[in-house]
C-alpha cells in the first residue's frame, strides 16, 4: 500500500515523482543489493542490479552502465552447472558461518589475502620474486585450512567453529546513532516545502526546489531521470556488438542549470536576487509578505558583485579602493570615527608571547587615541543563520572550525589561529571580566 500511495502521488507532480523516482525508490534497490551478498541470494542480485542500470545511464556514469549491462546480460546466460552453485549462495564468501554474512569475492580478498600480505609475516617487504609471490598466494588458502584445522584438534573434538547470529550493526551505539539521524531529518524536513506533498508545490507541472521554492525551468527534466535511462539502455543494446564502446550522450538536465542563469532567447540572463522564487516559497507557507520584502532579497550582497554581475569579489579591499578619496587630515573636522571591529583585531599589536589582558590594553591605547579627536563607533558583525552575508562567505571559509574560550590571564595564541575561526569571524569568546 505504501509504493501505490507514493505512485499515485508521484503523478499529481513533477516534485513528487522526481524525490519518489530519484531518492526513495533507489534507497530500497540499494538495500535490496546489499540484502542479496548478505543473504547470497542471487535471483534477487539479478533483480536489484537490474533496477540500477538506468540510473547509472540516467548521471552520467558510462563506465558502470556499459559494462554493467553486458555484466548483467552474461550472468543471465549462465551454463547450468554454474548457476546451480550460484543459487545455492555459492557466489558470495563467508569470514564466519552465520546469518546476514556474505560477502563479494573482492571484498574477501581485501579483507584475506591483502590484509595478510601486509602484515606482519606476509609477502609484501619480503621478496620481489614472482615464483616466491606465486607460491605464496597459492599455497595461502591451504595453510589457513592447515591452521583451522589445528585449532579445532587443540580446542576438542565437540568444539564447533564460530557461528555469528547477530550483525554488528543491531548493536544499541549504532541504533541510537541511527535513531539520532532519523530525528535531524525530521526537523529539516519540518522547515521546508513537503517533497510528497502535491498540495504544497505551488505549480505541481513544474519541479520546485524544497529548500530556495526555485522552479526549474523547461529544460529541466531530472523528474523522468528513469525512463529517459531506460530508453538510452536500449538504445546502447540495440546498437551491440558494433557499438558497444560508442559514446554515449547525457541526456539528463538537473536543477542546476537555473544555478547561474536562465535562457532567454539568445541571451543568458543572470538571477540576482531570486525574488520571485521567494515569493513562490512563501505562498506555500504562513509569512508575512510584508515582512519578506522589509528585507534585501539579493541572494549575496550586491556590493560585491562584478560589472558582469555574478563573480563575487573575494576580497573587500578591491570595493575599497573603487570607492576609497584620499584627503588631507589637516583640512579634515570629523564628528565620528566609525571602526571595523573584526578588521581592528588584524591591525593591532599582538604580543607573540603576551597574554589576553595584554592585547587588551593595546586595544584600549588604540581607541583612547581615536578619542582624542571625535566620538568613536566600535562595530563588530556577525554572519547570521540564512543571512545574505552567510551565502558571500562561503568563499572566504578556510574549512577550520574552533572557538577559543580566553580569560583575561590566559595566554595569546598564535593571531592568525584565532582570528580565522569558521565558526564566527573572529571565532574568539573573551570572557566579559577580561574586558571589564
Amino acid at each position: 500500500m505504501g509504493f501505490l500511495y507514493i505512485e499515485e502521488r508521484s503523478q499529481q507532480s513533477k516534485t513528487v515523482k522526481l524525490w519518489v523516482d530519484v531518492v526513495i525508490k533507489p534507497m530500497f534497490i540499494t538495500m535490496a543489493y546489499i540484502r542479496a551478498e548478505r543473504e547470497g541470494d542471487w535471483l534477487l542480485h539479478l533483480a536489484a542490479f537490474r533496477q540500477m542500470i538506468p540510473y547509472f545511464f540516467a548521471v552520467g556514469h558510462f563506465n558502470y552502465a556499459r559494462y554493467g549491462s553486458y555484466h548483467l546480460r552474461s550472468m543471465e546466460k549462465l551454463p547450468q552447472h554454474v548457476l546451480d552453485h550460484f543459487l545455492k549462495g555459492e557466489h558470495v564468501m563467508h569470514h564466519l558461518r552465520g546469518l546476514w554474512n556474505g560477502i563479494w569475492s573482492d571484498q574477501f580478498i581485501e579483507s584475506t589475502f591483502m590484509r595478510f600480505g601486509h602484515s606482519s609475516g606476509g609477502i609484501i617487504g619480503i621478496t620481489l620474486k614472482p615464483e616466491a609471490l606465486k607460491v605464496w598466494a597459492l599455497s595461502r588458502h591451504i595453510c589457513c585450512q592447515i591452521l583451522m584445522s589445528l585449532k579445532e584438534i587443540e580446542d576438542g573434538e565437540d568444539n564447533q567453529m564460530a557461528c555469528q547470529t547477530h550483525h554488528k550493526e543491531e548493536g544499541n551505539g549504532r541504533i541510537i546513532s541511527d535513531a539520532k539521524d532519523r530525528q535531524g531529518l525530521r526537523k529539516k524536513l519540518e522547515v521546508i516545502t513537503d517533497p510528497l506533498d502535491p498540495e504544497n508545490h505551488t505549480f505541481p507541472g513544474e519541479i520546485v526546489h524544497i529548500v530556495t521554492g526555485k522552479l526549474g525551468t523547461s529544460a529541466v527534466n531530472v523528474s523522468d531521470a528513469v525512463a529517459i535511462g531506460e530508453t538510452m539502455w536500449n538504445n546502447l543494446e540495440k546498437s551491440w556488438p558494433d557499438g558497444f564502446y560508442g559514446t554515449i550522450p547525457k541526456k539528463v538536465t538537473t536543477m542546476a542549470v537555473t544555478n547561474k542563469s536562465v535562457p532567454v532567447g539568445d541571451t543568458k540572463v543572470h538571477d540576482m536576487n531570486a525574488i520571485y522564487s521567494s515569493v513562490i516559497l512563501a505562498s506555500g507557507r504562513e509569512i508575512d509578505l510584508k515582512d519578506l520584502f522589509s528585507h534585501e532579497m539579493a541572494t549575496v550582497p550586491s556590493a560585491m558583485f562584478n560589472e558582469n554581475g555574478m563573480k563575487i569579489c573575494k576580497t573587500k579591499s578591491v570595493l575599497k579602493r573603487n570607492l576609497q578619496v584620499e584627503m588631507s587630515n589637516r583640512t579634515l573636522h570629523p564628528d565620528a570615527t566609525v571602526i571595523d571591529g573584526s578588521a581592528l583585531l588584524w591591525t593591532i599589536n599582538w604580543p607573540s608571547e603576551g597574554t589576553v589582558n595584554d592585547f587588551v590594553t593595546n586595544v584600549k591605547n588604540r581607541l583612547k587615541k581615536y578619542l582624542e579627536k571625535t566620538d568613536v563607533y566600535l562595530v563588530f558583525d556577525r554572519y547570521h543563520d540564512f543571512s545574505t552575508k552567510l551565502l558571500a562567505r562561503g568563499g572566504r571559509e578556510t574549512g577550520v572550525t574552533r572557538t577559543h574560550q580566553l580569560r583575561i590571564e590566559t595566554k595569546l595564541p598564535a593571531q592568525k589561529v584565532v582570528l580565522t575561526g569558521e565558526e564566527e569571524s573572529p571565532s574568539v569568546q573573551v570572557n566579559k571580566k577580561a574586558v571589564d
